[in-house]
């Protein structure tokens, strides 16, 4: 069964995603190439972000609370595999040029991290408390 909460977790982990793609085409343009205001990734981000103004249009306090924990749940989930998402590249040689699967991993990983630790100090003591729980039920099942 799908949450009602599932399309504004769709839409946040796309948002997500196309910086993290935006960034990695940053660094592998040619030099003095920028990615400018119109480009297709920044056309894109600003359509989900209409998107989810969209669903999140009347949502209640307690809903937007519900939406915070379960994407700092699913981040949670993104860090714990990572590990095994960074391992090969973290006994590569360092003289090896960086691949943009390399480079788009150890991106992600910062921005999951980023916005975990965002999402974790917006959190009152209730809701921390919660969330807490609710990650300790699932890894337990896990």
């Amino acid at each position: 069964m799908t949450s009602p909460l599932s399309p504004v977790l769709r839409v946040l982990q796309e948002i997500s995603h196309l910086h993290v793609l935006r960034d990695v085409e940053l660094v592998f343009a040619p030099a003095g190439r920028a990615t400018e205001v119109g480009s297709p990734f920044e056309l894109r981000i600003e359509a989900c972000q209409r998107a989810l103004r969209r669903l999140c249009l009347g949502a209640t306090g307690a809903e937007l609370s519900r939406v915070r924990m379960e994407r700092a749940l699913f981040l949670r989930l993104l860090l714990a595999s990572a590990d095994v998402r960074l391992a090969a590249w973290k006994s590569a040689a360092e003289w090896q040029p960086l691949r943009r699967s390399q480079l788009q991993e150890s991106l992600s990983h910062d921005a999951e991290q980023r916005e975990l630790g965002l999402l974790e100090k917006a959190m009152d003591g209730s809701q921390f408390a919660n969330y807490v729980y609710e990650a300790a039920q699932r890894a337990s099942v896990a």
